[in-house]
């Protein structure tokens, strides 16, 4: 999947002269690139009222505040394992409608900065440590935590250009299964069903 990074200078030859990945500027990269997105998201947020915030959307049912939460969730079951404790992999976290932004947001701001300050404590050989759970190395669960942290975020734009928050245009697609900007969908909210 990650192939294209076998040309970077960053490049580690093997006994047998494969190249392996060095993860570790990918991660950083995509790590800063998550937290800007997110604390502009969360100037957009800061607009809209307390019930857009916990206004369930379609089609999955979930508003900006589950979204946020879910983003949250992550971090800390992950984190939580890749800091030995297994059985953090299998916290189930139940959403709520009643923390306010103001909480959520510092609540995200811990997740980030516990994400980089393990990253960066991380050393080369830790990011590549094979993990049983998953059967893969390390770097992989960190790229996971900012994948899913980017899923989260598209689903929050989409619901704020629907409450006329942010623009409805068109903008890169980031999942590359398409090679053409994408247009954010038109969702209604969740209440609208029961009509």
């Amino acid at each position: 999947m990650l192939e294209f990074l076998a040309t970077t200078p960053h490049q580690k030859s093997t006994q047998n002269g494969e190249n392996l990945l060095k993860p570790a500027d990918l991660i950083s990269t995509m790590s800063e690139e998550n937290r800007s997105r997110f604390l502009k998201l969360w100037d957009a947020i800061d607009t809209i009222t307390a019930a857009e915030f916990d206004l369930p959307f379609e089609p999955d049912n979930r508003s900006v505040s589950h979204h946020l939460q879910l983003v949250i969730a992550e971090y800390e079951r992950w984190l939580g394992f890749l800091e030995g404790d297994i059985e953090s992999l299998f916290d189930d976290h139940e959403l709520t409608s009643n923390i306010p932004p103001q909480d959520l947001h510092r609540y995200w701001n811990s997740a980030d900065e516990k994400f980089r300050n393990f990253f960066y404590r991380a050393s080369e050989e830790d990011l590549h440590k094979h993990l049983e759970q998953i059967n893969g190395p390390m770097w992989e669960a960190l790229i996971h935590l900012l994948m899913r942290a980017e899923e989260h975020h598209n689903y929050i734009i989409t619901i704020l250009a629907n409450l006329g928050k942010l623009p409805h245009q068109p903008r890169a697609n980031r999942d590359l299964w398409q090679f053409k900007p994408e247009t954010l969908t038109i969702v209604q909210p969740a209440a609208s069903m029961a009509h």
